[in-house]
């Protein structure tokens, strides 16, 4: 594949000058593919766990599409790829925009920075985070090296071990008592007797009054989070809970107390979300004095006072943040979300940090960190056929296990075992009389084989005393814990037959060798295996040579038979 750079990213962008730096989108560097019809790309979405990750097709006739942070790229006619990303991401989490060049004749690819309304302060030299291009055949092996890289810059946090647990967020969702957690709590320690490697109990969102009033629990958990959590670390686990500290509801003291730290636009008005997790919302501007020592305060409040060993961190959202301009000029919204993510960890000090927003920002500063969106147990949104979402979350989490004991332990949040409906579910929230879908037994598959094969933190989620009455149930969760150790590859990257995700994937955890095979599609499909090897599927109980047939919508993990 040609591909010519025409700006370079060596070209300075910025300097000493108190003077407005490029506000805004900054080009940093462009590159040029020329005489090319076709282009195949890998289009992904580090701004926040839930944006979409996928392989695609481009034209010359088609729209540009804008990849967050990173981007991959794959000629038609060869097996050479291209990586497009940044070295460090201090001051913008990095755009990449692919589209066609009638100049070229091709398609160009340009690489952005995001310095929004930042301003330099007389005599300050400003940095930036400079382009990298990697050139190769090995797929798994340019994403190992980009992210080393990154890591080279700004650093990492890897715990020494995958953490698992119980969190409550799937089934109970804003309902939850603190009856719920304590009967999950006795349940789980009666799986722990019998050998289950357990470890946390995470309470998530709702256990507060305004979902985000953090020092006053709502009136369903009277007894306090602190007698809460000494319950759980009696019981043998550690105590992990949700905090959201960079949206807080109307209503709350800190929104009311102090209107000068809440993000304003640019004619001065609070910016208001008319909905969000935590209902009708602002958010913190933690470049205004004050506002980073609330936040502290906050984190010595879940540590010393709660015991706290996990905090699962929502947020912050980046793109959200761009709907208001910072009070002090000197920083980009990156480069805020760094410095609050800096506070948190240092903070915390030797305590579980999960991050679930900007990934390049958290890099260096989160132990774990959500690489997809929620797991739910629906195929498409409302059963609409053009808006798949199994395959989406399934999908980006297969895809970015590249990143797991590189830049942290990746993170899928839950898995979900029961087989009926939550009364609480997220679609009885905007409409009360409507039930929950349930996974098939084939797409049910597709979320074990997801989670045996990326490995990452592991949590359960459903009524923990329903499920112990279920030893069929937990038969499927024995196979996942304890986690896997090793890192996924994919084995069919840019698929043939332009499905947006995968088919294969293997894991080598130094003892054993895995392969997964998906069919995302909606028909029985046909799969060619390895040559000369033989495997035992996990799910079935049958050997397997040479090919497997899959139904529509399925999985299977085997076992390479050596």
């Amino acid at each position: 594949m040609e591909f010519i750079e025409v700006k370079s990213p060596r070209e300075p962008v910025v300097g000493a000058a108190a003077r407005p730096f490029a506000p805004g989108r900054v080009l940093r560097a462009l590159w040029h593919i020329p005489r090319t019809e076709e282009v195949r790309f890998l289009r992904f979405g580090f701004d926040m766990p839930g944006e979409p990750v996928f392989f695609g097709r481009m034209g010359r006739g088609d729209p540009e599409v804008e990849s967050v942070s990173l981007l991959m790229l794959k000629s038609p006619g060869d097996g050479e790829m291209v990586l497009c990303g940044f070295r460090s991401y201090e001051w913008s989490d990095g755009r990449f925009v692919l589209r066609p060049s009638p100049g070229c004749g091709g398609f160009e690819v340009a690489a952005f920075a995001d310095y929004d309304d930042f301003t330099a302060g007389p005599g300050e030299e400003v940095g930036s985070d400079e382009p990298v291009v990697l050139r190769g055949t090995d797929y798994n092996g340019l994403l190992e090296e980009w992210a080393k890289i990154c890591v080279g810059t700004m650093g990492c946090r890897i715990p020494d071990h995958i953490p698992t647990g119980w969190n409550d967020w799937q089934f109970y969702r804003n309902d939850k008592t603190q009856e719920d957690i304590l009967a999950g709590c006795d349940a789980l320690k009666e799986l722990k007797k019998q050998g289950w490697p357990l470890e946390f109990i995470q309470i998530d969102g709702g256990y507060c009054m305004h979902l985000s009033e953090w020092s006053q629990p709502k009136p369903e958990f009277s007894m306090g989070i602190g007698a809460v959590s000494k319950y759980v670390r009696d019981a043998g686990f550690r105590f992990g809970l949700w905090f959201a500290p960079y949206i807080q509801n109307v209503r709350t003291r800190v929104a009311q107390e102090h209107p000068e730290w809440l993000l304003r636009d640019r004619e001065g008005k609070v910016v208001e979300l008319g909905t969000s997790n935590v209902g009708r919302s602002v958010l913190i501007d933690y470049t205004v004095p004050g506002a980073l020592d609330w936040l502290r305060e906050k984190i010595r409040m879940l540590v010393e006072e709660w015991h706290v060993e996990w905090i699962k961190l929502d947020g912050p959202n980046i793109t959200t943040y761009r709907k208001g301009v910072l009070r002090d000029k000197r920083y980009t919204f990156q480069k805020m979300l760094r410095e609050t993510l800096r506070t948190i960890a240092e903070s915390a000090g030797n305590v579980l940090i999960e991050g679930e927003g900007d990934m390049t920002a958290a890099l260096g500063f989160v132990d774990l960190h959500r690489v997809q969106t929620d797991n739910m147990t629906m195929w498409f949104i409302d059963n609409d056929t053009t808006q798949p979402y199994a395959p989406r979350v399934y999908g980006k989490e297969l895809i970015m296990s590249f990143l797991h004991n590189v830049w942290w332990c990746n993170h899928r949040e839950n898995i979900v075992l029961r087989d009926y409906p939550s009364p609480h579910a997220f679609v009885r929230e905007t409409a009360p009389g409507r039930c929950e879908q349930l996974f098939t037994a084939n797409e049910r598959r597709v979320q074990l084989a997801s989670a045996m094969i990326a490995p990452g933190g592991l949590l359960l989620t459903d009524p923990m005393a329903e499920l112990i009455r279920r030893p069929e149930l937990l038969a499927d969760a024995a196979m996942l814990f304890p986690p896997a150790a090793g890192r996924t590859k994919v084995l069919d990257p840019f698929p043939e037959d332009d499905c947006r995700y995968p088919h294969c994937y293997e894991l080598d955890t130094g003892e054993k060798r895995y392969l997964a095979v998906f069919n995302w599609g909606e028909t029985t499909r046909d799969f060619s295996l390895p040559a000369g090897k033989r495997y035992r599927s996990l799910f079935f109980g049958i050997e397997r040579v040479g090919a497997l047939t899959l139904g529509a919508r399925s999985a299977d993990v085997m076992e390479e038979i050596r």
